[in-house]
């Protein structure tokens, strides 16, 4: 029986994606989402989930040509992702390197994957640029692979969150 990565799986389609549409993403126009963001929780879907509720939720993006790095800071606590057109490099920690899958108009697509209570969860997320630059909306969808229940995958629905960029 070959032995198979759980964190590889749920984000296949999304990394073949990205390796596919690779070279059409170099070059291309790209909003520039770098900037501190905000939380708005009152139009956030983030504070409905318990797990992931906090007191203060601050998104601090740097994007270089075909990087960005997004550092999440949850009630002081960072988490660190860096995101690149193309396949995880060898030697990279999955856990805090993701892929960029897309860039249409205002609109970034990410995926990346991570161990969470022994089951893999996939990330997918979609960030839209509002025309003035202000305020960043991020649909966010989970796809947890449980290895108790074979090999079903469950998805979640789409969550919304809304940041308002804050002054340079």
């Amino acid at each position: 029986i070959p032995s198979r990565d759980p964190t590889r799986a749920p984000v296949a389609l999304a990394i073949a994606t990205a390796l596919v549409a690779a070279p059409a993403l170099h070059g291309q126009n790209k909003p520039d989402f770098s900037g501190t963001w905000v939380l708005d929780s009152a139009r956030s879907a983030l504070d409905e989930q318990a797990s992931v509720s906090a007191k203060s939720l601050t998104v601090v993006i740097t994007q270089r040509g075909d990087e960005m790095q997004v550092d999440t800071i949850r009630d002081g606590n960072h988490d660190l992702v860096t995101y690149t057109v193309g396949p995880v490099p060898q030697g990279r920690n999955r856990d805090s390197h993701g892929v960029i899958v897309a860039w249409e108009g205002r609109s970034l697509r990410t995926a990346f994957s991570r161990m969470v209570s022994d089951s893999a969860v996939s990330i997918l997320e979609e960030r839209i640029l509002s025309v003035d630059g202000r305020e960043m909306v991020v649909r966010r969808q989970l796809a947890v692979e449980h290895g108790y229940q074979g090999r079903g995958v469950n998805t979640s629905e789409i969550a919304t969150d809304v940041y308002v960029r804050q002054p340079r």
